[in-house]
């Protein structure tokens, strides 16, 4: 399976998680702020890959890199509201 774009990516998460994806990272803490280390951006993309494994009945080994991929490429999308 591959994702090409973040729409592709969102639906991806949106499967895994449910229609409240973005609450249910923010809930396990698997997001970062924009001025986030490298360190605290790879925990939560971690925590990313953890919750969806968890709550995935259909989950295989090869979902982690997918889900890492989808989470880091929506993390970095250009936030406008955030920038002064």
């Amino acid at each position: 399976m591959e994702l090409h774009n973040s729409e592709q990516m969102r639906a991806f998460l949106r499967v895994l998680l449910g229609e409240d994806w973005e609450i249910q990272l923010i809930l396990a803490n698997a997001i970062a702020g924009v001025d986030a280390t490298d360190e605290e951006v790879y925990a939560a993309q971690q925590r990313a890959v953890d919750l969806a494994r968890e709550n995935s009945a259909w989950w295989r080994e090869d979902l982690n890199t997918l889900v890492a991929k989808a989470w880091l490429t929506l993390w970095l999308e250009p936030r406008p509201w955030l920038e002064p």
